[in-house]
């Protein structure tokens, strides 16, 4: 792999290749260190086969006359068999083989159980006058890891190089022991082409006195207490003697004067196998200069003064402080009113550092509102007399002042007549600001009733010698002036003959606004002492536009006739109701105060116990009271009806 290797075991023996040859039984304990600097250990046990052959293998020189040697191999069993290899691809199973070439042979013994050994023997030349191979196999050295160990660098044996002598051919093998420091065995052979060999070693130590370089370490920051940066893993360790370190990282804090303020200290640490170690220290200068922040703090604001807003509740955020407290105060700044001022809210709020942040609200209290009248009564029409008091006290309630009252004042505007005019009445008022209010009730004064006659007298039937005077003086009363006097007319309805007629006494006014009121009595006028009459009627019943009408008179008789009128008082319609006692001709007329025939209702005869509904239509007439006559033949029925 792309690891390193490491081997202990008996008898001190380390090595550091991958499959090491060993000669000593126990156990050897191998260590693994990957790339990524992590270790791994295993062990494994070896043991001394005590049944395996012990070969021997005996060499020498050649024989100069013969050019060759024979090579003696021996074995500690019997039943064994010999295997030979030598130069240039030399192979024999003899257990004695003649060979030629000078060199290095081994021999391989192998059991009848499968176990082997082996032993190696030298075959020389003597019979040259040359020197010998290896003239001076060198000196060994002691280099620093990291120098080039190839034998152009650090020097080599000095071979024979004589002319006449056979050319010679060298080769070496290197076998490594330790850790730190490590020796390199080089050994070198020297073979010529008369198969001559010789061997020297040549020790190499190589030592480390150099510590690792540490890569890609950060260099010394000052930050801000939420800028400290994540250590980082790009830390690496350069070493002359070994391709990957491991590399160990420390951090240690030292505080300062607030928890926001101190010194990061970030160590990496680099030792290689023989303890040289390197470190390096980045210095990371925490500090805290930036105050908190605080949230939520709302806009300045203009509001009416009911409308005050409670204060925000604001709290601070802070990069290196985890409970900062928010302080709040409030300035009340008075204005021109009572309504308008000024509320400066402040809020600070300060770390663990000494950093403060303060953030002001201003919220402008006005009071443009006008105050507002409560309870003010609607329009009204009234009667003259019904006019609401003057005076009226009303309470005024404001969005930034307690209730108070109101008084009002009236102005009248005239109307077309006394008892008819407009009362204005106006309540006025103003908060401590100048906003003003007003609120005004239009009353409409009419005068719609008519005035009232007093001590009409009642309707009355006399004898023609008791006829009461005329011109009698009565009272009329109104609800919108003082009475006043009203003198009565008389109109003459004519019956028949001189001491039967009757007498419409009427009493008529009208007040300041035209509204008209009229009284009657009826003063019926009969002679009380009749003549003998003819069973016959004589005379006729007619018509005329607004004259009184004539009835002859017979002894007929009459029992009580009952006249009604309904609905009385009445709007434009009225029914007269009446059952005569006796067959008799009728005439059914109407008149105004002053005796004027208004209606003709009926004239046509009428039948006993026969109940007759005549109709009257009263459209376009004054209102007042009107009278009905019924005439029955020479019986006279009266009676007054009111049109409203």
């Amino acid at each position: 792999g792309n690891g390193s290797y490491s081997w202990t075991g008996p008898g001190g023996f380390t090595s550091s290749d991958q499959n090491p040859v060993v000669a000593t039984a126990g156990t050897y304990t191998l260590t693994v260190t990957g790339a990524n600097g992590c270790t791994s250990q295993a062990s494994a046990d070896v043991l001394l086969d005590a049944d395996a052959p012990i070969a021997t293998a005996i060499g020498g020189s050649i024989d100069c006359d013969l050019g060759t040697f024979q090579l003696i191999g021996t074995a500690d069993q019997s039943n064994v068999s010999f295997s030979w290899t030598g130069p240039n691809g030399f192979l024999s199973t003899q257990q004695d083989p003649v060979v030629s070439d000078t060199g290095l042979y081994v021999l391989v013994v192998t059991a009848t159980n499968g176990c082997t050994g082996s032993d190696s023997a030298q075959v020389s030349n003597d019979c040259s006058d040359c020197p010998p191979l290896i003239i001076d196999c060198g000196p060994d050295v002691t280099v620093e890891c990291g120098t080039s160990l190839h034998p152009l660098d650090i020097g080599h044996p000095i071979f024979r190089k004589d002319p006449g002598c056979p050319e010679v051919f060298v080769n070496w093998t290197d076998q490594w022991f330790g850790t730190c420091p490590y020796t390199l065995v080089r050994t070198w052979t020297a073979t010529d082409s008369l198969g001559l060999v010789e061997t020297c070693v040549q020790t190499i130590t190589v030592i480390d006195t150099q510590a690792p370089e540490l890569l890609f370490v950060p260099g010394d920051i000052t930050v801000n207490c939420d800028a400290v940066p994540e250590p980082t893993d790009n830390v690496i360790a350069s070493d002359n003697c070994k391709e990957w370190i491991p590399v160990s990282f420390v951090e240690t804090s030292i505080p300062g004067n607030c928890p926001g303020s101190y010194i990061l200290e970030r160590t990496w640490s680099a030792t290689d196998d023989c303890g040289n170690t390197a470190s390096q220290t980045q210095v990371i200068t925490v500090q805290d200069i930036l105050p908190p922040q605080l949230m939520g703090v709302p806009q300045d604001t203009t509001v009416q003064c009911q409308e005050m807003p409670p204060p925000a509740p604001i709290w601070a955020v802070d990069a290196c402080d985890l409970n900062v407290s928010v302080q709040f105060n409030e300035q009340i700044n008075p204005g021109q009113c009572a309504g308008s001022y000024t509320v400066v809210r402040t809020w600070a709020a300060t770390d663990a550092c000494g950093n403060t942040a303060v953030a002001v609200q201003l919220v402008l209290v006005i009071d443009t509102t006008p105050p507002n009248i409560v309870g003010v009564p609607g329009d009204v029409t009234v009667e003259c007399n019904s006019v609401p008091p003057a005076d009226h006290v009303l309470w005024a309630t404001d969005n930034c002042k307690q209730p108070w009252t109101v008084v009002s004042q009236d102005s009248i505007v005239p109307g077309a007549c006394e008892g008819a005019y407009t009362i204005l009445r106006i309540w006025s008022t103003a908060d401590d600001c100048g906003n003003a209010t007003t609120a005004t009730q239009m009353i409409t004064v009419v005068d719609n009733t008519p005035p009232t006659i007093v001590g009409v007298p009642d309707d009355v039937t006399v004898s023609c010698d008791s006829v009461p005077p005329a011109d009698q003086v009565l009272w009329a009363e109104d609800n919108c002036k003082q009475p006043w006097t009203v003198v009565s007319q008389d109109s003459i309805v004519p019956g028949n003959g001189a001491c039967f007629y009757t007498i419409l006494r009427t009493w008529a006014t009208a007040d300041d606004c035209g509204n008209t009121v009229s009284a009657m009595q009826v003063i019926t006028v009969i002679d009380t002492e009749l003549p003998a009459l003819d069973d016959t009627v004589d005379g006729t019943l007619g018509t005329s536009d607004n004259e009184a009408q004539t009835t002859g008179i017979s002894d007929l008789e009459a029992g009580d006739v009952q006249v009604q009128a309904f609905p009385n008082p009445f709007r434009e319609n009225c029914t007269i109701v009446f059952t005569p006692t006796a067959a008799a001709n009728a005439l059914l007329q109407v008149l105004d105060v002053r005796g004027r025939i208004v209606g003709e209702l009926l004239q046509s005869p009428v039948q006993a116990g026969v109940t007759y509904r005549v109709p009257f239509d009263a459209a376009g007439m004054s209102a007042g009271t009107y009278t009905y006559r019924l005439i029955l033949d020479q019986q006279l029925l009266t009676g007054r009806i009111m049109l409203n």
